[in-house]
């Protein structure tokens, strides 16, 4: 797979047109068109700014040979939010001890079951 095809298959699973892609780096879509067809190179600065975009290294996007990681817009989202936002860290924080001790309760619950059964 080539440089082009791996921006336009995270471009995509971003759900971003070729415009919208093109205006967040100041760029029209032909621009982008070329880069994803092959028809050019993207620049070292715009290949590092897609790679911060889209959450994967310069390596994947350059040369494939690592996994893509990538996270949905939503999920970064709310990461940006767990690191900007203690009430909503201290929340998450909570709902995780929750289910640390409601897998706990199951856990010993069916132990129980099987030494009585």
């Amino acid at each position: 797979m080539s440089i082009g095809n791996r921006i336009k298959n995270l471009r995509k699973k971003h759900g971003l047109n070729q415009t919208e892609l093109g205006k967040m780096f100041d760029l029209n879509y032909g621009a982008i068109s070329a880069i994803e067809s092959g028809r050019s190179t993207p620049t070292t600065d715009l290949v590092m700014k897609l790679s911060q975009l889209f959450n994967v290294s310069t390596d994947y996007i350059l040369m494939g040979t690592e996994e893509s990681s990538t996270i949905s817009h939503d999920e970064q989202e709310l990461i940006n939010l767990y690191r900007e936002d203690g009430q909503i860290r201290d929340a998450w924080k909570d709902a995780l001890e929750l289910k640390k001790k409601a897998i706990n309760r199951l856990s010993n619950l069916t132990a129980n079951d099987s030494r009585e059964g």
